[in-house]
């Protein structure tokens, strides 16, 4: 009876189970279905893409029967889209995605951009020509055609093709042209040259800089010319926005009406190949791999999602993206070529929560804009962006301490920063009295104690022990501070250290680069990928013995006096400065702001500095060096272990993989038996 119990007890257990696993199946199937192609990021307090809500669903797809490849989008003032196809015809839909007439259809034969003014005129990248129509409304009829500008400014050798193109406010028609490499082609609307705007720079290697130097003009092979724009965009206040694809940190740029890019260095793919103005002041950038980034007017990165998959048409699924625009509802429109036709991203709630908290906030209603970004907030805890405006808002309320501690999960610094400036004057104002008390107390007390010291050590009967020995051994790195060269002598011929007090040096020295790594304020913190306490003491013990090795073999080799136990004992005494250094240094970074980093960088710089000295001394002491011969020592040594190094890890990767053959030979041997 007990076996049947327990037997069909088990059953029950497991048919619960295997039900509830069922329906878990149903609703993740039913789930799946329901979710996009794709996923959204937005940028974490470290500065990584993690996972968070959709911000956009593909929504719909706008095609017509003569749509083959699209080229390029535009949106004008009265909301319509216009799409440049390069089968010679340029599509005009309505706000509505209603298709409503053609352009250009007996006069355009591969249209690759096209804009529209303030007025309606319809420009048109069209192989080596510039065509402007009239509005649709008016019938969309040709007006004149432009083409390569016979001015002596624009060159004689400079190629003429236009490719993308975009007019400002004041009529001016700006022209990323293929091989441009002076930068953007700039035309009145008759066609007039009017100059270059934001060519690139070149960067050069070193190497190229040298040869220029050294070579005659005319002999010069490491002349490079700067990467062309190939695309733009301009917004209503005649802000030029350049993309320029292959181009490696700068690939996007705001320029100002000198042609200077103010926007510094925006986190950008070089595969950019579009860049779209966004209706809340930032604008949006698709690469060739479909990845759609959203930024904020300052260039902040806010979300990004988008996929390509060439063996997959599905919508909201790329094959090849070509262009990216955004009308007046928020809806993103991105022409596909490939597939032919023009995919709609429409905003989820939780995109919609962050554009109108940064609307209000762009306007300066940052106490309105909080209830928003509390919304945001909701859908997403960790959202970065939300809790940098929180932060703010609050900075203004002068509510510095729930200011921090929003910048402090925001992983802003600077803000951070500035909130805890205005909390440490609060707290100096209120306790610079006691404080001043308690620092002159601190010193008429450590010298009493000193006093005391000295007449105990002057009347006590001292007794040698092993603990009396190990600390007058560790406390002659007081002379290796003030004196290297006769405190090496002395370990060296006097034995006055050992290898007990070198390696509780080492220990000291350990734990203090685990404090410098793990104790610093939010403001001075670096980032790691990884922390673990067994890699890192693996790591420093490697180090040490690395170097002491290496370094002892070297001095061998090249008749260095220094025995290797004066080595290892002698490298643990040039650590003493980097010790010393270690806790203030922590303290500083806990009490100093951004705007006093040049003190918490003294402090480090000037600890590493000193030991690197007393590693310098060391060796030419130890091993009786002339300067030459100590210098050559120490390349040496950082060479050779270089080389090992890199050695050892090359036969780890060959162990490793022989490894893998091994047992992919042991499983298909198995798998045939």
């Amino acid at each position: 009876m007990k076996k049947f119990t327990f037997v069909f007890l088990t059953f029950l257990i497991s048919f619960i189970f295997i039900f509830f696993d069922f329906f878990d199946f149903l609703d993740n199937t039913v789930n799946a279905a329901e979710t996009t192609p794709f996923n959204t990021f937005a940028m974490s307090v470290d500065g990584f893409w993690v996972y968070t809500r959709q911000a956009y669903n593909p929504a719909d797809i706008i095609t017509h029967p003569q749509m083959n490849t699209p080229q390029d989008l535009f949106i004008d003032i009265n909301n319509y889209l216009y799409i440049a196809d390069s089968g010679g015809r340029i599509f005009v839909f309505d706000e509505n995605q209603n298709f409503v007439t053609i352009v250009g259809e007996d006069d355009l034969s591969n249209p690759t951009g096209v804009s529209v003014d303030n007025y309606g005129n319809i420009f048109v990248a069209d192989g080596d020509f510039v065509k402007m129509f009239s509005p649709f409304t008016d019938g969309g009829e040709f007006v004149n055609s432009f083409g390569r500008p016979d001015s002596v400014l624009f060159g004689t050798t400079e190629p003429f093709r236009p490719l993308k193109l975009d007019v400002n406010p004041h009529g001016i028609i700006f022209i990323a042209g293929e091989a441009a490499h002076n930068g953007l082609i700039m035309l009145n609307q008759d066609g007039e040259f009017l100059g270059y705007f934001g060519a690139n720079q070149v960067n050069l290697t070193l190497f190229q800089t040298l040869q220029n130097i050294f070579t005659p003009r005319d002999q010069r092979q490491f002349l490079n010319v700067p990467l062309p724009p190939t695309n733009l965009a301009i917004d209503t206040r005649g802000t030029v926005f350049t993309v320029s694809q292959g181009l490696v940190g700068d690939t996007l740029k705001k320029l100002n009406v000198s042609g200077n890019n103010i926007a510094g260095t925006i986190a950008t793919s070089s595969d950019t190949i579009d860049i779209a103005l966004a209706n809340h002041g930032g604008f949006f950038t698709i690469d060739t791999q479909g990845t759609i980034i959203e930024f904020n007017s300052e260039g902040l990165p806010i979300f990004a999602f988008g996929i390509t998959d060439p063996a997959v048409q599905r919508m909201g699924v790329f094959l090849m993206p070509t262009a990216i625009v955004q009308d007046a509802n928020s809806n993103i429109f991105v022409a596909d070529s490939v597939a032919g036709f023009v995919h709609i991203f429409v905003p989820t709630d939780f995109a919609s929560s962050v554009h109108t908290a940064m609307a209000y906030f762009d306007l300066g209603m940052y106490v309105e804009s909080m209830a928003y970004w509390n919304e945001v907030l909701r859908f997403h805890s960790g959202f970065s962006l939300a809790n940098m405006a929180i932060g703010q808002a609050r900075f203004l309320q002068e509510d510095f301490n729930a200011a921090r501690d929003s910048f402090f999960v925001a992983g802003y610094r600077n803000g951070y920063s500035e909130a805890f400036w205005e909390l440490r004057n609060e707290w100096m104002l209120l306790h610079a009295g006691p404080l001043a008390m308690g620092f002159i107390a601190f010193w008429f007390m450590l010298k009493g104690f000193n006093t005391v010291r000295l007449k105990s050590e002057n009347t006590a009967v001292s007794k040698p022990s092993k603990f009396k020995t190990l600390l007058r051994e560790i406390s002659h790195a007081k002379k290796v501070l003030t004196n290297p060269p006769d405190a090496f002598y002395e370990i060296r011929f006097h034995k006055k250290a050992s290898v007990l007090s070198a390696t509780v040096i080492y220990i000291v020295l350990l734990l203090a680069y685990l404090l410098s790594l793990i104790g610093r304020g939010f403001i001075f913190e670096q980032m790691f990928f990884f922390f673990s306490v067994p890699m890192m003491l693996l790591m420093f013990a490697g180090v040490v013995a690395l170097f002491v090795v290496i370094n002892y073999l070297v001095a061998t080799i090249n008749e260095g006096e220094g025995s290797l136990k004066n080595v290892y004992i002698c490298t643990a005494y040039t650590s003493v400065p980097f010790i010393l250094f270690a806790v203030p240094a922590v303290i500083l970074s806990q009490i100093l702001t951004l705007n006093e980093s040049f003190l918490f960088d003294f402090v480090v710089q000037v600890s590493v500095i000193w030991s690197l000295v007393l590693v310098f001394l060391m060796v030419k002491e130890l091993h009786d060096y002339e300067i030459g011969a100590t210098v050559k020592n120490l390349i040496l040594t950082v060479f050779v272990s270089t080389v090992l190094v890199i050695t050892v890890f090359v036969m780890y990767l060959l162990v490793e993989q022989l490894f893998t053959f091994l047992q992919n030979i042991f499983l298909e041997f198995a798998a045939r038996i």
